[in-house]
């Protein structure tokens, strides 16, 4: 994905503050924030990027949205 090809803006998420798990790591966090990627040419949204905080303190990672589910 070439980057500037696309503008990235950063937004609270509509669950932030919802802990979720990441099923591509295993690990349970809490929604902190999106990255929301936009196609310079067409104006479309083409990725969205959710920051999770580890629910149990450590370092903040990156996920894909369709990763994530709720945590009972």
């Amino acid at each position: 994905m070439n980057t500037t090809e696309h503008r990235v803006t950063y937004a609270s998420h509509p669950k932030n503050g919802t802990l979720v798990l990441d099923t591509a790591t295993g690990r349970q966090g809490t929604i902190v924030a999106q990255e929301i990627h936009t196609s310079r040419w067409t104006d479309k949204v083409v990725r969205r990027v959710i920051h999770l905080r580890p629910e149990k303190g450590g370092i903040e990672w990156t996920t894909d949205p369709g990763h994530l589910e709720p945590v009972a």
